[in-house]
């Protein structure tokens, strides 16, 4: 009976490193397939292979802080106080964010891309964002509007 145990008791350990080595390797494989599609969003980008470097400056502003540096790091500065007028309850009420981005739509000199915040609690937005590209070759938001 002892034997039975101590027989079992191996199998499981054996199974249980098994399955944390099968499963780092697995990990480590390239993935080459696309996100979900979401109902407000549609296909949703993948930060691990962003298509455009807006997708990182999403993220980047979108979980920053809330306020006056808020503006001057992230927003263009002609459209600093339309944004502020227009969206400072909004962002003040939930920044730093979890972000959620859409796939980018490119224009001329300017790229569109739709982002859900998950603020703190219940509280969530959808909002279009628009980047255009500032001084300095950096991309910085133009506009925004609700969804």
């Amino acid at each position: 009976m002892v034997i039975v145990g101590i027989l079992c008791l191996q199998l499981v350990l054996v199974g249980l490193f098994a399955a944390s080595t099968a499963a780092g390797a697995l990990s480590g494989l390239p993935w080459h397939g696309q996100l979900p599609n979401d109902s407000t969003l549609g296909q949703v980008s993948d930060p691990a292979y962003p298509v455009h470097p807006v997708i990182w400056r999403s993220y980047e502003a979108f979980s920053d802080f809330y306020g006056p540096l808020w503006y001057e790091k992230h927003v263009h500065p002609e459209s600093r106080f339309v944004v502020n007028k227009m969206y400072d309850a909004l962002l003040a009420g939930v920044l730093p964010a979890t972000v959620s981005l859409g796939t980018p739509s490119f224009g001329k000199d300017q790229v569109s891309i739709a982002v859900r915040l998950h603020g703190q609690g219940e509280y969530a937005s959808t909002l279009s964002v628009v980047w255009v590209l500032g001084s300095g070759g950096r991309w910085m938001i133009g506009s925004i509007s609700s969804r």
